[in-house]
């Protein structure tokens, strides 16, 4: 039990108080700049790069509904997974996101292997960085996390624990990939050597749990045909979608 007339103490209530009420500021700012939002279904396409006060890119109800449910909790739970098939809107979604926390003075990373809205870097760039730029960055979003092999996730993982001087999952540090794992890794071996080193074993074995957030197939045919191929692969290409 705290002492209630010892200084000691009583700092560290006040700083627990002033913690909880940042936390507080940061879920009543992240619903303000959402509640800014229109009804439209249809994601906007966004240009320019994020800044402070940087308009959020137009989000559907079930994207809406993760970036909430990330950005309210990105202090609790760390470590966060988006799936879902092409064209689902996952770069989009981790683009907004990462306007949100931006807008709240965060510093966010952004990993790619292909083009992303932001500024982003390959994961081989991170091993290369100062230890002091690491460790400043609050939050790391990685998209197309399907194509990065997982003894790469976990240099990178191992990097984090020695630059924060932590044993936590990514060293305590906030971690938040999209992947369609659907797709096959860039790699020459056999299926199931790549399947093996995919992420997905990673998210859904690892000793602290990534929360998976699905994003909803499209409702359009192509759309629909992918996912059923793809939950039934003995299904054949009908002959008039041959070219």
């Amino acid at each position: 039990m705290p002492c209630e007339h010892c200084p000691h103490c009583q700092e560290l209530e006040r700083l627990e108080q002033e913690r909880l009420a940042e936390e507080q500021r940061q879920r009543e700012a992240i619903a303000a700049l959402l509640a800014q939002q229109g009804d439209n279904d249809f994601p906007l396409p966004v240009a320019n790069p994020a800044g402070p006060n940087e308009p959020i890119p137009d989000l559907n109800e079930h994207q809406k509904k993760i970036a909430l449910s990330i950005c309210n909790n990105w202090k609790e739970q760390k470590l966060h997974y988006i799936q879902g098939n092409a064209q689902t809107g996952k770069t989009y979604l981790l683009n907004a996101i990462c306007i949100l926390m931006r807008n709240l003075l965060l510093k966010v990373e952004v990993i790619s292997p292909s083009i992303f809205p932001q500024q982003s870097k390959p994961l081989k760039k991170i091993y290369g960085q100062s230890d002091q730029s690491v460790e400043d960055v609050d939050i790391f979003i990685i998209d197309n996390a399907q194509q990065i092999p997982q003894n790469s996730m976990k240099d990178f993982e191992n990097k984090l624990k020695r630059t924060m001087e932590s044993d936590e999952a990514f060293g305590g540090k906030t971690i938040i990939m999209a992947a369609d794992f659907g797709q096959m890794l860039p790699s020459p071996a056999d299926f199931q050597h790549k399947l093996k080193a995919s992420l997905k074993h990673l998210t859904e074995n690892h000793v602290a749990p990534f929360k998976k957030h699905v994003l909803p197939t499209g409702e359009d045919n192509w759309s629909q045909y992918l996912d059923m191929v793809r939950r039934s692969p003995k299904v054949a290409v009908p002959a008039e979608n041959i070219v």
